[in-house]
């Protein structure tokens, strides 16, 4: 299974502050500027999960995004996607 990141997180420690980063097709990262950074990593983590902004999960075209929670070795959750193809009946 190849794994592509969708977006980056930053943490700022003189700020203490979240930043989230899209990632452009060429695998650039840049800062997202509809979000404001946030003490709150959480709250970036739930704006990706829900999927509102088609810029880091791109328009599905009749598939249905997925998501799974997967345990890391350090007991984090890690969220991959996999897209179901209505067509192929997954």
């Amino acid at each position: 299974m190849t794994t592509i990141p969708i977006a980056r997180l930053r943490y700022t420690r003189t700020t203490g502050r979240w930043s989230l980063y899209w990632r452009d097709r060429r695998m650039n990262f840049h800062e997202y500027k509809r979000n404001r950074p946030t003490k709150n990593v959480r709250v970036r983590l739930d704006y990706l999960d829900s999927h509102e902004d088609p810029i880091f999960w791109g328009r599905t075209s009749g598939l249905v995004p997925l998501p799974r929670k997967a345990k890391v070795a350090d007991g984090r959750s890690r969220i991959r996607s996999r897209h179901a193809d209505p067509a192929h009946g997954s």
